[in-house]
């Protein structure tokens, strides 16, 4: 990972170009193991797994901003419940629920 430092925060670039502030990588690196279980999971058809990980993506993408949305991520998060009951991915939604919930 490329890290640029200011003063004030600090920013990460991930493997995969995505631009995250220092103090949300644990939670950008929790969405990207749940995307990955969710693309993987055979129980959810091609047009789910594309909803759910642009939900993850929107997430992401206000962890990048200096004041995320956060009406926007609860909005993502929301939509994002309703994979806490698939086998497979249950696990994976409940380790980023408690990361999620601290940013409210």
């Amino acid at each position: 990972s490329d890290v640029c430092s200011s003063d004030l925060n600090s920013v990460i670039v991930l493997g995969n170009g995505n631009i995250v502030r220092n103090e949300y990588k644990e939670l950008s690196e929790s969405l990207d193991r749940l995307g990955n279980q969710i693309r993987i999971n055979s129980k959810l058809s091609d047009v789910k797994k594309i909803d759910y990980q642009a939900e993850i993506e929107t997430i992401k993408s206000q962890l990048a901003k200096s004041s995320p949305d956060k009406g926007i991520i609860r909005k993502s998060w929301d939509i994002l419940k309703s994979v806490a009951t698939i086998n497979g991915i249950v696990g994976f939604y409940d380790k980023t629920k408690p990361i999620i919930d601290a940013l409210f």
